[in-house]
């Protein structure tokens, strides 16, 4: 039948148009201007009995076509999804090993100070002792007595910064360890302290030990004090604060009465006896198994810390697994569909109207000087 030549562009401009905003991937809406009844009348004028067309008059229709805004969404969607999921993951995990290696690096300095407690103090005790027995050798390439006097100082400000640094952790130590260490510092050691009856752990000192190690270390710092003060009195023949040993006979510390004999006799003192065995017993007891607890926290807390890593570890495979499966595998499945209903529809389209529709000719023409082949 003869079709009408205005009805015949019609058709092909939309069909066109339509083509073209497939292969574009346009998200505006295609128009299609025929709904059921394409033409409105074909009549016949009864009069002359020849063909004769009312004038075409399209009625717009809206359709939504699979590729439309709506769809690319829901990808975006999705793919915002899985990659705010894996952003948040990577967050979680430098935010956790930020916050255990800052917490370990602040503990690490309160673990330095307290393991050189028990050592230096110990240091002291002997730098004083031998300048008691002789002053003329020296101690770390200086006269002991000079490095006795420092020490003693030093120790007081030691005792003091451990103990600001505990107070300044407290909320980031564990449970375990605050715990020991306010049992050996600030309340009773005895239990710790190995090889001595608790009995007598707590008569010790006029109960010094007992009240904590905070104070039984005052005490002998106060010792260490008081016996390098009357070493400096003595040694210029001036009386002494404490009751001194005067009966010493030893061979080569002189007679008794002696300057070298009073010396001497400082060590045997009841502030000389209750020095060494706060720093040899008491003291070096107590701080070994704080050492001990603080290491074995340390430990703990990062050995919590990657548990709890691993953990949130396999949590992310498995939702990264879930993910692949219930989100990605479906819509790989669906852009292959569309791609392969899209190449359907191409290829029931005639040549001659494909080769006029300029988008189409300039994927073909890519497509053919990427393989060699001539257009021709």
């Amino acid at each position: 039948m003869d079709i009408p030549e205005k009805t015949v562009k019609s058709l092909f401009s939309k069909c066109e148009g339509f083509i073209t905003s497939l292969q574009l991937g346009d998200e505006e809406e295609v128009f299609s201007q025929f709904d059921d009844e394409e033409l409105d009348r074909t009549a016949l004028d009864n009069t002359n009995n020849s063909s004769n067309y009312h004038e075409f008059i399209p009625r717009k229709k809206r359709k939504h076509f699979k590729n439309s805004g709506r769809s690319q969404k829901v990808f975006f969607f999705k793919f915002f999804f899985i990659g705010a999921l894996v952003e948040a993951y990577f967050i979680y995990i430098f935010v956790s090993i930020d916050n255990t290696l800052g917490n370990i690096g602040e503990k690490l300095i309160e673990f330095n100070s307290t393991s050189v407690a028990e050592p230096f103090y110990s240091f002291t005790c002997n730098a004083e002792r031998q300048t008691f027995v002789n002053s003329s050798v020296p101690v770390l390439h200086e006269d002991s007595n000079v490095v006795t006097t420092r020490n003693v100082k030093a120790m007081y400000d030691l005792d003091a910064y451990i103990l600001l640094l505990h107070a300044n952790h407290r909320n980031i130590h564990r449970d375990d360890y605050a715990s020991i260490f306010n049992q050996i510092m600030m309340v009773n050691p005895c239990m710790y302290v190995t090889g001595v009856p608790v009995a007598t752990c707590e008569a010790y000192a006029y109960q010094a030990v007992s009240q904590g190690i905070s104070v039984a270390s005052t005490k002998f710092f106060e010792h260490t004090r008081i016996l390098q003060r009357c070493y400096n009195r003595v040694v210029v023949n001036l009386p002494c604060v404490i009751d001194l040993i005067t009966t010493v006979d030893l061979p080569g510390f002189g007679g008794p009465g002696s300057q070298q004999n009073l010396r001497f006799g400082l060590m045997l003192t009841n502030e000389g006896t209750e020095q060494s065995t706060l720093s040899n017993i008491y003291l070096k007891e107590t701080f070994r198994e704080l050492i001990t607890a603080f290491k074995k926290s340390l430990g703990d807390e990062f050995s919590n810390a990657l548990t709890i890593r691993l953990v949130v570890f396999i949590i992310f495979l498995v939702l990264v697994g879930s993910i692949y499966v219930f989100l990605w595998l479906p819509l790989v499945r669906k852009i292959n569909n569309d791609i392969w209903r899209t190449k359907s529809m191409l290829s029931m389209i005639p040549l001659n109207v494909i080769s006029k529709i300029k988008s189409v000719k300039i994927y073909l023409k890519k497509f053919w000087n990427d393989r060699g082949i001539s257009e021709y």
